[in-house]
């Protein structure tokens, strides 16, 4: 009887770690997530100037912590510094972001979906090189 009991829970316990998979069912699991993703932006507004660009990249660390720079055609602009969690096909992030120039500081808290091989945040699109 106790062998039986044993084998059970035995059963038990490997089950219990084949369900603890670091894919939730969102299609990425956290350690794909884990890394730099960037999005680059051209536009031009004006027909005989150059085409301009904007980069962000988003870089999220394996303690669940991350950072995000956004740098506009004029050089860096802003940085956050947040903690995330995933769920599903989201990730969401909660931190704050503050300007190079101090001008500007408030919370940061964008949610991202996961889409196949990139990150969307709005019409940001984000992928991982």
């Amino acid at each position: 009887m106790k062998k039986l009991l044993l084998c059970a829970l035995m059963a038990i316990m490997g089950l219990s770690f084949l369900s603890s998979c670091e894919n939730d069912g969102g299609g990425m699991s956290k350690s794909e997530l884990v890394g730099t993703w960037y999005f680059e932006y051209s536009y031009n507004t004006t027909p005989n100037y150059p085409t301009r660009y904007q980069y962000s990249t988003i870089t999220f660390d394996s303690d669940k912590s991350g950072n995000y720079v956004f740098e506009s055609t004029t050089g860096k602009y802003a940085t956050a510094s947040f903690t995330w969690k995933k769920s599903g096909n989201t990730v969401k992030c909660s931190g704050i972001m503050v300007s190079t120039t101090a001008s500007e500081c408030g919370e940061w808290n964008p949610t991202f979906t996961i889409s196949g091989n990139k990150l969307v945040y709005g019409s940001r699109e984000y992928y991982k090189r």
